[in-house]
């Protein structure tokens, strides 16, 4: 497993790795089911495309509340 994600970077110039796309025919070939494919495939998509946010709800509602004391709304 590691060598294939390891097989899905390049290095740029600045030697950031950066993601190649994933090819869902050597993902099968490498073993992954058509659902776990299916799932990278549109994980891929979201992250391109901006939709990919690792905030979880509880730390977006963290992050509101801390907001809401430091403009005075709530008391701590």
């Amino acid at each position: 497993m590691f060598e294939m994600q390891n097989s899905h970077q390049s290095e740029s110039t600045s030697g950031v790795k950066q993601a190649r796309p994933i090819n869902a025919v050597t993902l099968a070939a490498e073993g992954f089911t058509s659902d776990e494919v299916a799932g990278l495939v549109d994980l891929q998509d979201r992250f391109l495309n901006g939709n990919l946010s690792e905030w979880t709800v509880s730390y977006k509602q963290l992050c509101f509340a801390r907001w809401l004391f430091e403009h005075g709304n709530i008391n701590g």
